[in-house]
């Protein structure tokens, strides 16, 4: 069998092109929204961009994925330091005034860990919130690539707009308007304790152990208005929508489930999960407007 040169050349440009992404990735990924050093996100966007020219994809179709990873790594920079340069003080109260006024003075997240959490023995229910909690990691991401694949290129952009616009508004907020979580309300006496089941889980917590105070290890603590959890989970619908009518049952259930989780773990209050659904509804429908549609190289 005859092996040409150029079918050699090829193959190995297409291979390179896939090991960049994937340390574009990997770099990403460990270097996470807790790494203050600007080079590992300069790498990670070399990285990239070598590999989506390796792979010569459409002009427009490079330029997207490139917009969505850099205005990606954009946020995550710029959510670690919103906290921090914000002059307003941290927001407890009007959140928790919300929830009670919803609910009868009572709040949800309380409610339901007093029913369905004990410390040190999670239940599979509980623990199957976690994993949906978890899935914000890599859903969207791997949601944007089934429609790179399998939807036209304006399916995308539209995708990545709306994605954008929910990114940089929750930092906006989060800057003018920084929230708390119920975790960190409870955990300085705005209200009775709230647990952090995330952390107990992922920490081994029991009631022996317990301390009561959680490490804030988020890269912004007090960005819980609007909930960007939610937000993106209902773009994600809206994705799977795109991707195939049918699915959009798929994108409410896991819209419903995010929600569920966020408000249960201890992570958001439902005040925080309505303003994130309206940020993604309002995000779907300014990225289909004329001025954002139009897509780059195209």
């Amino acid at each position: 069998m005859k092996i040409s040169t150029r079918g050699v050349l090829a193959a190995g440009r297409q291979v390179s092109g896939f090991l960049c992404l994937l340390v574009s990735v990997a770099l990403l990924l460990f270097t996470g929204a807790f790494d203050t050093e600007l080079i590992w996100s300069l790498l990670c966007l070399a990285t990239f961009a070598a590999g989506l020219a390796l792979l010569r994809l459409p002009r427009a179709m490079a330029l997207t994925w490139f917009l969505y990873v850099t205005g990606f790594l954009l946020f995550i920079k710029l959510r670690l330091y919103a906290d921090d340069l914000s002059p307003l003080p941290v927001q407890f109260d009007y959140v928790i005034r919300a929830d009670s006024y919803l609910f009868g003075g009572t709040l949800p997240t309380l409610a339901l860990q007093d029913r369905y959490y004990e410390l040190g023995s999670p239940t599979w229910g509980i623990k199957a919130l976690v994993v949906v909690y978890l899935t914000y990691v890599f859903v969207p991401h791997l949601l944007a690539l089934c429609i790179a694949i399998w939807r036209p290129i304006r399916d995308l952009w539209r995708y990545v707009v709306a994605s954008m616009i929910c990114y940089y508004t929750a930092v906006l907020v989060s800057f003018v308007v920084p929230t708390a979580p119920p975790w960190m309300a409870g955990q300085l006496d705005y209200t009775r304790h709230v647990y952090r089941v995330v952390l107990d889980i992922f920490l081994r917590s029991t009631t022996a152990s317990h301390t009561g105070e959680y490490p804030m290890i988020d890269g912004n603590s007090v960005a819980a208005m609007p909930s960007l959890h939610m937000a993106i989970a209902v773009v994600c619908g809206f994705g799977l929508w795109v991707l195939n009518p049918r699915a959009a049952v798929l994108g409410v259930l896991y819209a419903g489930a995010m929600g569920l989780a966020l408000v249960t773990l201890g992570e958001h209050y439902v005040a925080d999960i309505l303003a994130g659904v309206v940020l993604a509804f309002v995000a779907w429908q300014l990225s289909g407007r004329p001025a954002l549609s139009r897509i780059p190289g195209s």
